[in-house]
């Protein structure tokens, strides 16, 4: 099928899910970004934006849809591994609290901890490719 000149292909698109990955990474490994995020939005719950923003990008079927060659085979699997401590996390978070508390007591929380861990190896296997072009399919 061919691709309006005005409209990025499939996989120009992809690229882009890819990059956002990255950013969503970016800050779900570390908790000094955490800080930085929730001190420039004041008005933005920052741990549901981190616990909930991963299903935005990776939803149920999100198999069929991050494909090579945007990911590699070696980021797919890792992005299944992160996709069972986020759902791990999530379920235990959204148990234990009514309400998210704030950051400085989940940075001491273990589920908070594996989710900070699990994705900086994601971020650090990503970050080998890089992000991606939005323009030209990579």
């Amino acid at each position: 099928m061919h691709t309006p000149p005005d409209r990025p292909s499939e996989q120009v698109l992809l690229q882009g899910v890819r990059n956002r990955l990255i950013e969503y990474l970016e800050v779900a490994a570390s908790f000094e970004a955490q800080v930085t995020f929730s001190e420039q939005s004041p008005q933005v719950n920052v741990a549901l934006e981190v616990l909930e923003q991963w299903a935005d990008w990776v939803g149920p079927d999100w198999q069929e849809e991050l494909l090579p060659p945007v990911f590699s085979q070696d980021e797919l699997l890792a992005i299944d591994q992160f996709q069972q401590v986020w759902q791990g996390c999530r379920a235990r978070l959204l148990q234990e609290f009514v309400e998210l508390p704030a950051l400085a007591i989940l940075f001491e929380h273990r589920a908070w901890r594996s989710l900070r861990v699990g994705a900086e190896m994601l971020l650090m296997l990503m970050m080998k490719r890089g992000k991606l072009s939005e323009t030209v399919e990579m």
